[in-house]
Order: C-alpha cells, then sequence, then structure tokens
C-alpha cells in the first residue's frame, strides 16, 4: 500500500485486542482515547502516531522510518525484525512516552542521527548494529544490548544506567545532571575484550 490514516476515538487493534495488520508505505495512525496496536508486512515511514491514553505498538518486517512524532500516554514499542529503526532527518521525529521498547535487526538511531526522545525508562536492543538515543529529560535505561555501539544521552535531569552490552563502545552523556547506578552490586556495563567505554555528567558520575 501507499499512505494509510487510521483515526479513532478508542483502540486501534485487531477486534480480538491484538495487532491489527496493515499495508502501508506511509503511516498516520491516531488514537484520542485508548491504544494503538499495529503489525506491518513491509517497511514503514511513521508520519505521526498517537495513542493519547496507551499505548503505542508497531512491529514491521522492514525498516521503520520516523518522519514525524510517536506519542503515547504510556509505553511506545517499536520492532523492526528485519531492518533498521531511523530519524528520516525532519527535525520533529520524537519518540514520547512513559517507557520506550525499541529494538531492530540492525540498528536503532545512528550515530550520526540518534533517534530523538523523551522518555522516563529505556529498553533496547540492536541485532548486529548499535543503539544512538538522545533523550530530553531525565532517564532511566534498564537494559541495552548493541552489536556494535551504545549511545545514549539526555539534556536534562540524571542518568541512570542498570544493564548495557556492547561490543565496541558504550557512550553516556548527562549534559546537566548526574549518571547513577540503577542495579545495586550487579556490573552495569559490560563490553568486548577490545571495547571502550565513554561516561560523561555535569554533576559527577556514580550514586
Amino acid at each position: 500500500g501507499d499512505r494509510v490514516t487510521l483515526l479513532a476515538n478508542d483502540d486501534i487493534e485487531s477486534a480480538s485486542g491484538g495487532v491489527a495488520r496493515i499495508d502501508a508505505a506511509r503511516l498516520r495512525a491516531e488514537s484520542k482515547l485508548g491504544s494503538v496496536q499495529l503489525l506491518e508486512a513491509t517497511a514503514v515511514e511513521v508520519i505521526n502516531a498517537l495513542a493519547q491514553n496507551g499505548r503505542f505498538r508497531l512491529q514491521a518486517s522492514g525498516e521503520i522510518q520516523l518522519s514525524g512524532p510517536v506519542t503515547a500516554g504510556a509505553q511506545v514499542q517499536l520492532t523492526s525484525t528485519g531492518g533498521a529503526i531511523t530519524d528520516t532527518g525532519s527535525g520533529v521525529a520524537l519518540i514520547r512516552g512513559t517507557r520506550g521498547v525499541l529494538e531492530a535487526a540492525t540498528d536503532v538511531g545512528s550515530a550520526a542521527r540518534p533517534l530523538s526522545s523523551r522518555l522516563d525508562a529505556l529498553f533496547s536492543e540492536a541485532g548486529t548494529g548499535g543503539v544512538f538515543v538522545a533523550n530530553q529529560t531525565a532517564l532511566f535505561v534498564e537494559h541495552v544490548r548493541a552489536g556494535t555501539s551504545i549511545f545514549v544521552g539526555n539534556l536534562a535531569g540524571d542518568l541512570g544506567i542498570a544493564d548495557l552490552t556492547a561490543g565496541n563502545t558504550i557512550e553516556l552523556i548527562a549534559a546537566t545532571g548526574r549518571i547513577t547506578d540503577g542495579n545495586g552490586a550487579a556490573d552495569n556495563l559490560a563490553l568486548g575484550a577490545q571495547g571502550t567505554a565513554r561516561l560523561r555528567a555535569a554533576s559527577g558520575i556514580g550514586s
């Protein structure tokens, strides 16, 4: 399909309450009062997505391109089982929700263009590539696993970290706050044999 627009007051999902199957090259999906759950057959460009009082969930077998905002009252889950999750560079793509679950076969964002977000918590996995996320507020990083590199930064507030694993590089930046321990005595960072970690925080590192 080409452009698909789905607008509803309540949930946008299958009749049984699961994911609704779509075939869209470009997608606009907005629920004013509920959740959105969609399964895309190929790659898709998200022009605008809204799940005002619920969660937004999109799974695609190809690349998920974000050219507009994805906003949810609860969790935002984006899964590309055969490609990457990318920002098209429009300047308005922003992932906004209480928790972000971002999973891709290759990359989540890129070093040149990290995914822009306003999340409270982050869970992300990139199979053969890296995870690159720039958050606007305080963030707790529950779990990030990447085949190559990880970059997570936030512009305001503290950056709490629990479990991060990368093959090459982990870079963490808290521009105005602290980088804090979020998992007690367990290790926070795991790297490959030749891996490096770079941590920078305005107000200190550690609890």
